[in-house]
C-alpha cells in the first residue's frame, strides 16, 4: 500500500502543509493590513483633530488681531485725556468734508475754542485741576453739538469743531450759545469751585478756499477775540 500510495499521501500532506502555511501567511498579512489600516485611521483622526485645533487657534488669533487693530485704530484717532477725536483724525475729517463741499457745494463751518487764562487754572489749582477742566469742557462741547458735527482736541487747551452744512450766521449763533453755556457752569476740583470762560473763532468755507485757509481764518478770529478782552465770539472776516 505504502509503496503504491506513499508518494500520493506525501504529496497530499505537502499540499496540505503548504496550504496551511499559505493560510497562516494570508492571515498574518491580513492582520498586519488591518493593523496598518487601524493605525492609519488613528493617524488620520489625530491629524484631523490637530488641523481642527490649529484652525480654531488661527481663528481666535485672527479675531484677537482684528480686535487689537480696532483698538490701535481707535487709539490713533482719540485724544487720551478728553476722549474726543485728536488733531490727526480731525484733519482727515476736514479734508473729507471739503471734498463734499467741492463736489456738491454744501458749505461747512469751523469753530476754534480756546480756554481763557488756562495757565491761571494750572497755577492756582494744579495741573490735575487743569486736566479736569479740559475733560469737563470736552463733555460740554460734545453734548452741545449735533450728532453729525465733529469735535476734537486741536492741541493744548484748544478745541476745533467741524459743523457740516452750517453757514457763517448759523455757526456764529451756535458759537455764542456755547460760549454763554460754558461761562454759566460751575466747575469743581476737590474743595474748590470756579468757572471758566472761552473765546471762539468762527469761519465758514469760501469759494475756491482750502481747508488750511478756513482753519487759519478761524484761528485769526480766535486771537482777535483774545486780544479784544476774551470771553467772546468772533466771526472771521
Amino acid at each position: 500500500f505504502w509503496s503504491q500510495y506513499g508518494s500520493i499521501i506525501v504529496g497530499i500532506v505537502i499540499i496540505f502543509i503548504l496550504e496551511t502555511l499559505l493560510i497562516i501567511a494570508l492571515v498574518c498579512v491580513n492582520r498586519k493590513r488591518v493593523q496598518a489600516e487601524t493605525g492609519l485611521l488613528v493617524l488620520n483622526e489625530a491629524l484631523e483633530n490637530t488641523i481642527t485645533r490649529r484652525t480654531l487657534d488661527l481663528q481666535r488669533a485672527n479675531m484677537q488681531l482684528e480686535e487689537l487693530n480696532k483698538i490701535l485704530h481707535h487709539t490713533a484717532r482719540i485724544d487720551a485725556l478728553t476722549g474726543l477725536y485728536n488733531r490727526r483724525h480731525m484733519e482727515e475729517r476736514l479734508n473729507e468734508e471739503h471734498e463734499v463741499f467741492v463736489r456738491t457745494g454744501r458749505v461747512y463751518s469751523v469753530m476754534i475754542v480756546d480756554i481763557d487764562d488756562f495757565k491761571l487754572v494750572n497755577d492756582t489749582y494744579s495741573h490735575a485741576a487743569g486736566d479736569e477742566v479740559l475733560v469737563n469742557l470736552a463733555n460740554i462741547l460734545q453734548s452741545s453739538v449735533r450728532k453729525y458735527d465733529v469735535t476734537s482736541r486741536w492741541g493744548g487747551e484748544e478745541f476745533l469743531l467741524l459743523l457740516p452744512g452750517l453757514n457763517e450766521e448759523d455757526a456764529l449763533f451756535r458759537a455764542e450759545i456755547l460760549r454763554k453755556k460754558v461761562q454759566e457752569i460751575a466747575l469743581h476740583y476737590e474743595e474748590h469751585e470756579f468757572s471758566i470762560t472761552i473765546t471762539i473763532g468762527v469761519a465758514t468755507i469760501g469759494e475756491n478756499e482750502s481747508v488750511d485757509k478756513v482753519v487759519n481764518r478761524a484761528d485769526l478770529a480766535l486771537y482777535k477775540g483774545k486780544n479784544s478782552g476774551k470771553n467772546t465770539t468772533i466771526l472771521s472776516a
